[in-house]
């Protein structure tokens, strides 16, 4: 079936059958074959010329693996994945496709080569003109950090991560961005790079002038640093709002957080 697709030489109609393909094994549980057929899946996709259908078959097939227990070449097919979306010229579409291989990352787990992966999607982000598409994929990329235990490299692609955000042009995407890092950073336990980190995106927040989005990442950050308990930086970093709004509700997290602390029935209550 695979064979035949390439053959088909109109992208649309080379993309709608490579799609019902990947969707139809990830329906099937078990497929001795499932390995064979996405790799020949994915090789037929870099045939498709228009980066909408390309990008659109990727997708799918990232999800598709995202779908598969116990999968032998998992990571030969994400990393064949990536590389094709490299020959991606539309931004938009490109990110597209990043953004599904991303998440089917998160949903694996630790597997051993998922630095080396995250590396490479960041770098395939950095190609991504339009700040929408770089900004979906950098939140893509954080959240999956967040779910990665014992993850030796987060702080470094936390660092690329932030550094990223100051190429992409819009306050809005910038804002979603630096928003996500900041609860990525929250939710891992035991990270001693927290406050560098946390800084850093604190300074990032310096390049954006529309004081409502700066306001709450400002929020974001304070938050997430009373969660960890960081409580100096936490107050340091409320003088750093744009506004008063931004200051009674930042002041606000760090006091329930302290109540929490102090009385975690408190906490107990509210979930």
């Amino acid at each position: 079936m695979i064979t035949t697709t390439e053959q088909i030489e109109d992208s649309e109609d080379k993309a709608r059958v490579l799609t019902a393909i990947a969707e139809t094994i990830g329906k099937l549980e078990n497929f001795p074959q499932a390995d064979h057929y996405l790799a020949q899946a994915i090789t037929t996709t870099e045939q498709i010329k228009n980066s909408y259908y390309k990008a659109w078959v990727l997708t799918v097939i990232a999800q598709t693996i995202g779908k598969l227990e116990n999968l032998p070449q998992t990571e030969k097919h994400l990393a064949q994945a990536i590389t094709a979306t490299e020959q991606i010229e539309d931004s938009y579409d490109k990110a597209w496709a990043l953004n599904a291989i991303a998440e089917t990352y998160g949903k694996l787990g630790n597997f051993p080569q998922a630095d080396h992966y995250l590396a490479q999607a960041i770098n395939s982000n950095k190609q991504i003109e339009n700040s929408f598409g770089r900004a979906r994929v950098l939140i893509a990329i954080a959240q999956t950090i967040s779910k990665l235990e014992n993850f030796p490299q987060a702080d470094q692609y936390l660092t690329q991560a932030i550094t990223a955000t100051e190429q992409i042009k819009k306050s809005f995407d910038r804002v979603r961005v630096l928003i996500t890092i900041a609860e990525t950073i929250g939710k891992l336990e035991n990270f001693p790079q927290a406050d560098q980190y946390l800084a850093l995106a604190t300074s990032a927040t310096e390049q954006i002038f529309d004081s409502e989005k700066k306001a709450e990442v400002i929020i974001a950050i304070v938050q997430t640093q009373a969660k960890i308990e960081r409580w100096r930086q936490a107050y340091n970093t409320v003088s750093k709002c744009p506004m008063d709004e931004c200051k009674v509700e930042s002041l606000a997290h760090i006091l329930t957080a302290w109540a929490e602390k102090k009385n975690p029935i408190l906490k107990s209550a509210e979930e």
